[in-house]
């Protein structure tokens, strides 16, 4: 067995001992804190960059969607205004314009439209009033109207739209009468009119 001499064995531990400190200096003068403030920093700042960009984005969808229906509202009031100056024809009605005899102009769309069976008599419902116009819904319905020719009832309806302005279909009911080889539809039409001022 060899024996190492004290002088190189305590060289050895002196130099074991100068490793160890000099790690443990390297150790402390390596900020590690820095390095870990910077790195939460860098998180943080990528989160906010991307909640920001987020955020733009939503506002940018917003802002376009304000400017679309602003654009619609232009567009609206320039149709508003074209309607408001029209002047209706001598002969014509407009649209909202109460008419007194248009029972008569929708019974009349039943013969053009080539319906054989006669019209039972309408039925006027209530009228109803809109608040915040004075406008009136007024409706008439005819029931059990019968025809062989379901396309003869449909052209009525078509025609009755037609022939009175601003008349239109509120309700349809149609049904199959089997036994009698016919169809029967109960309508009700509905039509706006100007209210009394």
């Amino acid at each position: 067995m060899s024996t190492m001499s004290p002088v190189f064995s305590s060289l050895e531990e002196r130099r074991e001992q100068l490793a160890a400190s000099a790690a443990a200096a390297v150790r402390r003068n390596r900020p590690r804190h820095l390095l870990v403030l910077a790195m939460v920093l860098l998180v943080s700042s990528c989160l906010m960059l991307l909640w920001s960009l987020s955020s733009r984005n939503g506002a940018k969808r917003d802002l376009d969607a304000v400017r679309a229906e602003a654009a619609r509202v232009e567009q609206l009031v320039a149709e508003w205004k074209a309607l408001k100056s029209e002047k209706p024809d001598a002969g014509e009605s407009r649209l909202n314009e109460p008419l007194t005899a248009f029972y008569s102009r929708i019974e009349a769309a039943a013969t053009r439209a080539g319906v054989k069976e006669r019209i039972p008599s309408m039925q006027a419902q209530s009228d109803t009033r809109d608040v915040r116009t004075g406008a009136v819904q007024k409706k008439i319905r005819y029931q059990r109207v019968q025809d062989a020719d379901i396309g003869a009832l449909v052209r009525w309806l078509e025609f009755a739209c037609e022939d009175v302005p601003g008349l239109q279909v509120y309700s349809l009911r149609v049904q199959p009468q089997t036994a009698q080889g016919q169809w029967q539809i109960d309508v009700t039409f509905s039509r706006w009119e100007r209210g009394n001022r």
